[in-house]
């Protein structure tokens, strides 16, 4: 499966053709996708860091496993009371 041209992705994430640009060296520089030329840009089959699984289910294990959690305001705040016998 082919990754879209450089202008289909740029209207379908509302990004100049730079942001897309730039995402798509970061993908090759970590080689999970390749470039031929003639053909497009080829997401790599063997760049799996899980084994077997691939697609969208992946992306959220990465996702997870990359993201990082900052607190920023800690605060209580009472649960609104709703008097269930009032209509």
């Amino acid at each position: 499966m082919q990754i879209p041209r450089d202008n289909v992705l740029t209207s379908e994430f509302t990004v100049s053709r730079f942001v897309v640009r730039r995402a798509l060296k970061v993908l090759k520089g970590r080689e999970k996708v390749s470039v031929k030329k003639g053909v497009g840009t080829l997401p790599r089959a063997d760049s799996s860091i899980y084994g077997t699984l691939t697609g969208p289910l992946e992306d959220m294990v990465y996702d997870a496993r990359e993201s990082t959690i900052k607190l920023l305001r800690k605060e209580i705040f009472p649960a609104p009371f709703r008097d269930p016998f009032s209509l």
